[in-house]
């Protein structure tokens, strides 16, 4: 990688936005695709014999993968088959309900997933003063402990104390 395509790398908000390119970085580039074959001293070569070819995608709503060479593990069936269909899809509609508060709240997206435990206890809090019953805050923790988890995040803000400690209250509450 070029050190101006680097900057142009690291100046985006989050991993899933658009990347303008600099002048900078389209002279390097290609400056190397036309000069690279002057400055390797020995040709490029593969050696496919140890490796595997695998493919996958992710987005808001989910993941899928697969091994070429196995095409029976497929990735995608974890999720699915993680919890049930309706569980899946009420923690999913509670998550958007989430980012629609969030993005309401001047929340940036670079800090709506993986969520700040502040902003979770706050979202928890303002869902109480709508509701009659907890149930509600309790939707809304559990999804956000499971798309935390889905991601891989090792901070979630569901063990935060903070935000343990306002459901705890409303808990108590009803």
């Amino acid at each position: 990688m070029t050190k101006h395509l680097s900057i142009d790398i690291n100046s985006v908000h989050s991993w899933n936005s658009y990347i303008h390119l600099s002048v900078d970085s389209i002279d390097q580039i290609n400056f190397w695709r036309f000069n690279l074959h002057e400055a390797n001293v020995k040709p490029f070569k593969t050696d496919v014999s140890w490796q595997t070819i695998v493919y996958s995608d992710a987005s808001n709503t989910g993941y899928g993968g697969y091994i070429v060479e196995n095409p029976y593990n497929i990735a995608h069936e974890l999720l699915s088959e993680s919890r049930a269909a309706s569980t899946t899809k009420g923690y999913y509609q509670n998550f958007l309900r989430w980012k629609k508060w969030a993005i309401l709240n001047g929340i940036e997206n670079c800090d709506i997933l993986p969520a700040k435990a502040f902003h979770v206890a706050i979202y928890l809090a303002s869902l109480t003063q709508s509701s009659n019953t907890v149930s509600p805050v309790v939707q809304a923790f559990y999804s956000l402990k499971w798309i935390h988890s889905l991601i891989g995040s090792l901070c979630s803000p569901t063990d935060s104390s903070l935000v343990i400690n306002v459901l705890e209250v409303y808990n108590h509450q009803d």
